[in-house]
């Protein structure tokens, strides 16, 4: 796409030698956005910034065809993104991560397909309250570490004018500041998304998801368990991702049973469900995604052409 300006000068004639200044600063280009189900997004453009989630709706209308868009479940987030262009293009897998960095609290879901072949999409926000109960008697397999801590980050970020900046957020972590422990992770937005805002909005959302040693990794699930949302014992094919669970048996400590949000330690973001009827099994995703996910963005991204999508 190209941007033209057409300047007249309609209020006199030019005086012979004047010199002319233009001077065009803070400018914002927001493209016309596309709804879920294909249709044009004609109104809502009163502010500088977009959504995630208005990007999503975008994304489902414009590209991810394969998606029953019209019934597609899209919760609202609230940041604005002040820049979020690619200007050489974008693969829908990169899109998402991206918002991802924005809006860890929210999560995607490509579920059955219906009568019309198409899938059904859902964007969430994951909840604040355990689901299910479970323990670790049919087999837990622990994926996390205290590598994933971190009490500082540099978000690495393009200005309007080329030059490249940094931008350092902190958090306080308790057992690392009592040693003395500074432990710095970078983050690198390119040159898409690049305002301090979003820089900063970025940097807080990583340390936040990693203030926790998180207990990442794969639990299996024999038998019923207790889903606390219908109040009753739930079979293992039964069990619903993108909700929390309560783990016990992996950490013999005090009050480890205790939190009702997830703490990394015993409540988890359950990511994933694969039932195994063989098994008489699930086995469930802890607060990371399995390679079939990652496979899954990759031949999405594969079918699709890469094009431009502008947000600024």
């Amino acid at each position: 796409s190209v941007l033209e300006f057409n300047l007249r000068r309609l209020n006199s004639t030019a005086v012979a030698d004047e010199l002319v200044w233009i001077n065009i600063s803070n400018m914002v280009i927001r493209a016309l956005l596309l709804n879920a189900d294909g249709t044009e997004k004609t109104t809502g453009y009163t502010t500088d910034t977009v959504l995630s989630s208005d990007i999503v709706k975008d994304l489902l209308g414009r590209r991810l065809t394969q998606f029953d868009g019209a019934n597609a479940e899209i919760a609202t987030t609230s940041f604005g993104i002040e820049q979020f262009a690619y200007p050489d293009g974008v693969n829908d897998a990169d899109l998402l991560n991206d918002l991802m960095l924005f809006d860890p609290a929210y999560s995607w879901e490509a579920l059955e397909s219906n009568d019309a072949g198409l899938h059904r999409f859902r964007w969430y926000q994951w909840p604040t309250t355990v689901r299910y109960e479970a323990d670790v008697l049919d087999g837990y397999d622990s994926t996390g570490s205290a590598a994933e801590l971190y009490n500082v980050v540099n978000v690495r970020w393009v200005d309007a004018g080329g030059v490249v900046r940094t931008t350092r957020r902190t958090q306080t972590i308790p057992e690392m500041d009592a040693e003395g422990i500074v432990r710095e992770q970078t983050v690198d937005l390119g040159d898409n998304a690049a305002t301090l805002a979003n820089a900063q909005r970025v940097g807080d959302e990583y340390l936040a998801e990693h203030r926790y040693a998180p207990n990442a990794g794969r639990l299996t699930v024999a038998r019923p368990i207790l889903d606390l949302q219908r109040g009753m014992m739930v079979e293992p094919w039964e069990i619903e991702p993108g909700s929390l669970i309560r783990v016990g048996g992996i950490l013999p400590r005090i009050d480890a049973l205790n939190p009702t949000a997830r703490d990394g330690v015993t409540v988890f973001k359950m990511t994933a469900m694969d039932y195994q009827a063989s098994a008489a099994a699930a086995q469930l995703e802890l607060d990371s995604y399995p390679p079939t996910v990652s496979r899954a963005l990759a031949n999405l991204a594969a079918r699709q052409p890469v094009g431009t999508a502008r947000r600024r």
